[in-house]
Parts: structure tokens; C-alpha cells; sequence
């Protein structure tokens, strides 16, 4: 893929709704393409790339050509900023997808000439790669992968491997486990034991499943007061959180 041009999905403004920054206006770009299927994801339509992205605008969504060039990127997402009324602050811009890092050589060329503050969304599906765009960016929120949750490319995600580089670069980091009531609490303590072993001390927020059709439901409450109690013995922080803008009604 040419660096001088982006695949998307979409790019709208909305209220983070996970983790660290929950709550915060975010200005999100959502990249095409993902190497993964989580059986949970809830826009399947990232896995490939199209031939059109939509830009949501305030009032109207207006559906546009891809690929995108570098150079037209940062006029349209001042044109979303600008419906909304924005006068020269800007939100975090959140890089998420799909799986950015499979359009690492765009992130590497256009990440540098964006004037505000850049959170990265990843699963981590290459440690190498992230350490490329890690200093690019001011905060990495890393999906943690329960492989049960992958339908097809289970090996490819190593979230360890990209805490380790993360740490090196000083780059705040937070991090993510999606999961679902048919999984058992052996698979969320393996995660977690290999967490607290790599990066102690992390702040690692369990985010239960926003159920969609046909695909896993969420665990009950219980069971996640039992595994939050289970799980007190290891060298993390722990916080229970589900996704906030679903039950706001936004995007």
C-alpha cells in the first residue's frame, strides 16, 4: 500500500466510550481493513477495505471515494470539526478501525502532520510495527484479545510483546479485555497473569460485550464481581466498564 494514501471506514465526532479517556469528545478516524474476526466486533464491515467511507458530518453523512490522500485528509476532518462548531481546539483524534496497524506506512507519513493530541486503538497485531508508530502518538489504548474471541486469526495478536514497546517509548497505554459470559474465567486469568507479567501494575479495564446479533452475550454481573475478587491476587489494577455510547444512543 502506497503511505501516500489511507483506506477508511469512517470518521465522525462522538464521546469516547472506553477505558481511560470515557467520557472525553473524540474526533474518531476509522481505518478499512482488519487481519482479525472477533466474534464480538461490532463493525464487521472494517474486515475489508470498500470503495467508500462515509464522513459524518453534524446534519448530513456524506459518502466518499476511497483511497484517500494524505493531503486531503486534514481538510475533511476539519470539515467535521467545523459543522460541530469547533473554533481551533481540537478533541483527541482517535485512530482506531479495522487494525490500523495494517496501513502502517499512512500512519508513519500522516500521523507527523496532524496539529493535535493522537490516541491508537490496536489489538497489537505486530509489536515491530507499533514501535515504528508508537512515538507518533500520545496514548495507545491496546485490545487485549481473548483467542477464543478469534475467528480467524488468532496468532496474529501479541499484545505483550506491544505493552513492552509502549513502556520503552513512555507512551501512556491502557488496556482492554472484551468479555463474553460463554467464556470461563481460566481464559480471562491466563490474559491477565500474562498482563501483570509483562507490565505490572497496569490498569487493565474488563469491558463486558455490547451483544449484537447473533454474537455472544454479555457475562453477568455476578460473574464479574467474582472475577474481579478471584483476580485481586495479581499485580494489575482491575476496573469493570462496559461501552458507554451505546446506551447514550450515539455513535
Amino acid at each position: 500500500m502506497s503511505a501516500g494514501e489511507v483506506w477508511l471506514d469512517e470518521a465522525f465526532l462522538s464521546l469516547q466510550g472506553e477505558g481511560r479517556e470515557t467520557g472525553k469528545v473524540h474526533l474518531f478516524l476509522r481505518l478499512g481493513g482488519c487481519p482479525l474476526r472477533c466474534r464480538w466486533c461490532d463493525t464487521p464491515r472494517s474486515w475489508k477495505r470498500q470503495s467508500h467511507w462515509e464522513l459524518h458530518l453534524k446534519d448530513e453523512t456524506l459518502e466518499m471515494l476511497n483511497p484517500v490522500g494524505l493531503a486531503d485528509l486534514k481538510p475533511l476532518l476539519d470539515r467535521v470539526l467545523e459543522s460541530y462548531g469547533f473554533k481551533g481546539f481540537r478533541p483527541v483524534l482517535a485512530v482506531t478501525g479495522g487494525e490500523p496497524l495494517a496501513q502502517a506506512p499512512f500512519l508513519l507519513s500522516w500521523l507527523p502532520m496532524w496539529p493535535g493530541p493522537v490516541m491508537l486503538e490496536t489489538a497489537g497485531v505486530s509489536a515491530d510495527t507499533l514501535a515504528e508508530v508508537v512515538p507518533h502518538v500520545d496514548q495507545v489504548s491496546l485490545d487485549w484479545k481473548i483467542p477464543s474471541a478469534l475467528e480467524k486469526g488468532a496468532g496474529l495478536s501479541n499484545p505483550a510483546e506491544c505493552l513492552q514497546e509502549t513502556a520503552k517509548a513512555g507512551v501512556a497505554t491502557s488496556v482492554k479485555l472484551v468479555v463474553t459470559e460463554d467464556e470461563s474465567l481460566e481464559e480471562w486469568r491466563c490474559c491477565l497473569e500474562n498482563l501483570a507479567a509483562v507490565a505490572p501494575g497496569t490498569c487493565v479495564w474488563i469491558q463486558p460485550v455490547t451483544p449484537i446479533r447473533g454474537g455472544p452475550l454479555p457475562p453477568t454481573g455476578e460473574k464479574l464481581l467474582k472475577a474481579s475478587v478471584a483476580f485481586s491476587d495479581l499485580d494489575i489494577e482491575i476496573r469493570v466498564q462496559g461501552q458507554m455510547h451505546p446506551s447514550l444512543g450515539i455513535q
